[in-house]
């Protein structure tokens, strides 16, 4: 059985914020076909730095930042990917 510590437990809700903060962003493009107000340079920014946090978390083997990274990373090229399809189309 696994054990959280108090460390473990803020790890995990900052995590859990994090994927929640990126949805409805992703979620506006997709419903409203546009991001012309979206920074796409800021999403990219975005992307580079949790994939490195990403690879920090798989040396450290910290499953808060694995996790966390790892499903922000795919919500963020998500964006991305939506924003530069209706962004050509526009």
């Amino acid at each position: 059985m696994i054990q959280f510590t108090y460390i473990d437990i803020i790890g995990l809700i900052a995590g859990i914020l994090l994927i929640i903060s990126l949805i409805p962003q992703l979620i506006q493009i997709i419903i409203s076909k546009s991001s012309k107000d979206v920074s796409i340079f800021m999403f990219i920014i975005l992307l580079v730095s949790e994939i490195l946090w990403l690879i920090y978390g798989v040396f450290k083997t910290d499953l808060q930042l694995i996790v966390t990274n790892g499903v922000t990373s795919i919500i963020t090229l998500l964006i991305i990917i939506f924003s530069w399809m209706y962004n050509k189309n526009n």
